[in-house]
């Protein structure tokens, strides 16, 4: 599970990250920035996030993924997102690995973090994807009710 801090409509910083299920990866560390958007959490970012269509339509060309979707094909992802309040990613991204991520928003409705889990393919059938999904929604939205305590705005 990783918590990262949005940057803005094309970075994510990696704030802390938990897990046993895989081996630590040197690329993973916090504080280390990821471009967006890619994954699960970028289709969260493009969802919940302030950029334009053609702004991320720009992003989005730079960034490479495993099996990179359409940008119409990611856009559908990020309508999706917007009315089901989580993404998933079945392996586009990377190989063999499904993501979930959730939106941490300020009490303005801002996007501020995003919460995302990950394990191989074959651990997270369609089922756990979604009560992995509500306990994230769940987390996602007690640390929205802390937001101030972080002092993250």
């Amino acid at each position: 599970v990783y918590l990262s801090k949005v940057l803005g409509p094309s970075s994510l910083l990696l704030l802390d990250w938990v897990g046993a299920a895989f081996r630590t990866d040197l690329s993973v560390t916090v504080g280390r920035q990821y471009p967006g958007p890619a994954g699960a959490s970028g289709v969260i970012m493009a969802a919940f996030g302030s950029g334009t269509e053609a702004e991320l339509e720009a992003l989005f060309a730079r960034v490479a993924w495993y099996r990179k979707p359409s940008f119409g094909d990611f856009l559908a992802r990020v309508s999706e997102a917007r009315q089901s309040g989580f993404a998933v990613d079945c392996g586009t991204m990377f190989q063999g690995i499904t993501q979930v991520s959730v939106p941490v928003l300020s009490p303005s409705w801002a996007l501020l973090l995003v919460l995302t889990a990950a394990g191989h393919a074959h651990d997270i059938d369609s089922d756990a994807v979604g009560l992995l999904s509500r306990a994230m929604q769940s987390a996602a939205a007690r640390l929205s009710e802390s937001v101030r305590l972080l002092r993250l705005e």
